[in-house]
């Protein structure tokens, strides 16, 4: 049975829902280009991934390989500079105690260079004394007895003294006084001059008491430190020498009264000791009050030649002024009169 044809109804609601319809089929259409454009964008920016995620993962093993080369030279460095280190510190070691060992050889032949110096010295200094007393007696008794060395000619006196023979001692032959006088004249002229024999022998043995500090008595400081006929800024300068050859534990105290008590000048000694009971009895103090005083002598010399020399200087505000010097006025002599003037 043929189904009955139905006519175009021109009013018939179908013709809107089939505009609808397309309406509709083109939005669709038009939604999915755009999700075919960014699937395809997608797609790319993907494959750019990718291919960026390729290139990371190169480098990131050429990194890698590296890393591990930078590792086997840290190794290999670091080992070299352990044995480097461990060969110094043998060898840091070795030179330790080759210095020890040579420091003690030095030490000893120090020791007995100094011994055998000071035996030898001792001896000579025991013949030569023996030789000039022997000297000076045969000089001395012929003096007595009235001999006139290189004339040949004598004289004799009412109390003529006995000969002495050489055999017999200075010391049994002579005075007290002449005895005192004979070694101290012969001291000097043997040994040079007192003070520079003892700043020699007092900076050795300035030395021997930097060594031997512990070991030293009290009284070798007191017996190093003497003026001995130095001035007062030559014997500061060598006790402060010589305060400072001492280890740093002595350089205050008996350092310190050993410089006061070695001062020639009573005065000197009497006006420190009185300054330093009231100041304090430090080296500092004492470096001090020796300082003013030598720069008071200083004042007082130059004061005292400056007056003799007729320059004496007047001070302003502690600065030494040239005084003026006044002019010389001239003179004219007068002429005598004559005969004549003296007529008119």
């Amino acid at each position: 049975m043929a189904k009955p044809v139905r006519q175009w109804d021109q009013t018939a609601p179908t013709l809107l829902w089939a505009h609808q319809i397309r309406r509709e089929n083109i939005h669709l259409v038009d939604q999915i280009d755009r999700t075919r454009t960014d699937l395809a964008s997608t797609t790319t920016t993907t494959n750019n991934v990718k291919k960026s995620v390729t290139d990371l993962e190169q480098r990131i093993q050429v990194l890698s390989s590296g890393v591990g080369d930078l590792e086997k030279k840290l190794d290999q460095v670091d080992g070299r500079a352990t044995q480097r280190l461990e060969a110094l510190s043998s060898l840091l070691e070795s030179s330790r105690e080759e210095n020890i060992r040579l420091k003690e050889r030095l030490e000893g032949a120090e020791k007995v260079f100094h011994d055998q110096s000071r035996l030898m010295k001792g001896t000579i200094r025991d013949e030569v004394m023996a030789e000039m007393r022997m000297m000076l007696g045969r000089e001395l008794s012929s003096i007595r007895c009235g001999v006139v060395v290189g004339t040949g000619i004598t004289k004799t006196t009412e109390n003529e003294p006995d000969l002495v023979p050489d055999s017999i001692p200075m010391d049994e032959a002579n005075p007290p006084l002449e005895r005192k006088y004979l070694e101290q004249q012969l001291t000097q002229a043997t040994f040079g001059d007192p003070s520079e024999y003892d700043e020699q022998s007092l900076s050795h043995d300035g030395n021997e008491l930097k060594r031997k500090h512990n070991n030293q008595p009290e009284t070798d400081l007191h017996r190093l430190m003497k003026q001995n006929g130095r001035g007062l800024a030559e014997y500061f300068s060598f006790a402060e020498s010589t305060r400072m050859k001492l280890p740093p534990r002595r350089r205050e105290g008996l350092v310190v009264e050993a410089v006061v008590a070695g001062l020639d000048d009573l005065k000197v000694r009497d006006l420190l000791e009185r300054q330093m009971d009231d100041a304090g009895w430090s080296w500092d103090v004492l470096a001090a009050l020796l300082r003013g005083m030598v720069r008071e002598q200083e004042r007082k010399t130059f004061d005292i030649q400056s007056a003799e020399a007729g320059t004496v200087h007047a001070t302003t505000n502690g600065t030494a002024v040239k005084p003026r010097q006044r002019k010389r006025r001239r003179f004219i002599p007068i002429v005598p009169a004559d005969d004549e003037d003296d007529l008119i």
